[in-house]
């Protein structure tokens, strides 16, 4: 260490108290006593929509989740303006820490793989440039941790458009390690975090060949191949035709108008074209609304935070069950009565993104 770097470090040191529960050696200091620079950028007058080439400028939209960026929909700065600038251009070792907006406080590590040999940042993100006697991932990762996120955002100015300015920097209180440390600490949970990252990978794995299953379990159900042996064993049962023709029968007796007979005469009760090798002898392809006794959709009317009864919307319906979480109510009698549900109705999303349409659960009662 240079006799300027351990002045450096003996100044950090006589700045603050150690605190009483850090390990020997350790002292807490505050962030802008271990920076060499703390800067953010800017962008040329009138913006850089449209700009398709020059220097990259990194935004906070640029910053991912885990601590690294995300180069999809990068902006540009014109190389002339980027001359221009005094301040905001991006070295490997900075720390990056959006400034403003909904992810205020979001950081990330310009480690040697970073994309770009020369980028910039925008006015909404600050450059952290740490000192000689801090190794940089060892402050980001503090800074990363929730403990970091929550000292950071103590400092939080404003409303919901509000964020942090350069007064953020001596609110923010860091533990710092002998540098030696630092470098052990940070091999430690480099080492752990890839582990940590393995696992999760197996993991995403396993869901999907889960998923798959219970959909080839599914398949092989509504094919009939799942019963193949249980009807070898039970040739005697009778076919799905005789039920479909006395559901046609009860709903002829039940209709009021000759229309309304006419029409259920006009519908086919099944499909006789279907390949028979697709289902067993004794199934048959049926539309769904000869199975239901009536199809309706829910209120348009707008429910309320509280009330008497509990309103389901899109997001409840989650993948064959009921998620009773994030509720919202009504307490309007009439549309208590028309839309309630009984047990064994069958609910599914009818609008909305692909994700969710089709979506299915059955309300039993709970």
């Amino acid at each position: 260490m240079t006799v300027a770097n351990q002045s450096k470090l003996e100044s950090v040191a006589e700045s603050v108290a150690s605190a009483s529960d850090l390990p020997e050696g350790w002292v807490e200091t505050k962030l802008d006593q271990i920076l060499q620079g703390l800067e953010s950028g800017s962008r040329p007058k009138g913006g850089v929509r449209g700009i398709t080439g020059g220097i990259p400028s990194i935004g906070g939209e640029h910053l991912n989740e885990n601590g690294g960026f995300r180069f999809e929909s990068i902006k540009f700065v014109p190389y002339s303006f980027f001359e221009r600038m005094n301040q905001g251009h991006i070295q490997v070792g900075d720390i990056l820490i959006v400034k403003d907006g909904a992810t205020t406080g979001k950081v990330a590590l310009v480690r040697e793989d970073f994309l770009y040999n020369l980028a910039v940042v925008n006015e909404h993100v600050f450059i952290c440039r740490p000192a000689e006697v801090v190794y940089p991932p060892f402050l980001f990762f503090f800074l990363f941790s929730k403990e970091g996120q929550d000292r950071i955002l103590n400092n939080f100015r404003g409303s919901a458009q509000g964020g942090i300015n350069q007064s953020f920097a001596p609110g923010t209180a860091i533990p710092l390690a002998p540098l030696a440390e630092q470098k052990r600490i940070v091999a430690k949970v480099e080492e752990l975090l890839a582990r940590v990252n393995g696992t999760r990978e197996r993991l995403a794995k396993v869901n999907e060949i889960l998923k798959r299953f219970r959909q080839s379990v599914l398949a092989a159900a509504c094919s009939g191949r799942l019963t193949e042996d249980w009807r070898e064993k039970h040739p005697w049962i009778s076919s799905v035709k005789e039920v479909i023709e006395e559901i046609q029968r009860t709903r002829l007796e039940q209709a009021i108008t000759e229309k309304e007979k006419e029409r259920i005469r006009d519908t086919y009760l099944y499909r006789e074209k279907e390949d028979p090798e697709l289902l067993p002898q004794s199934w048959k392809y049926v539309a769904l609304d000869k199975l239901c006794e009536s199809f309706q959709y829910g209120s348009s009317k707008k429910s309320q935070a509280s009330g008497i009864a509990p309103v389901l919307r899109m997001g409840n319906i989650q993948n064959g069950r009921i998620d009773w979480s994030k509720l919202v109510y009504t307490s309007d009698d009439l549309e208590i009565q028309k839309y309630k549900l009984n047990p064994g109705d069958v609910l599914f999303n009818r609008t909305n993104s692909p994700e969710l349409v089709g979506k299915t659960a059955i309300y039993s009662g709970e």
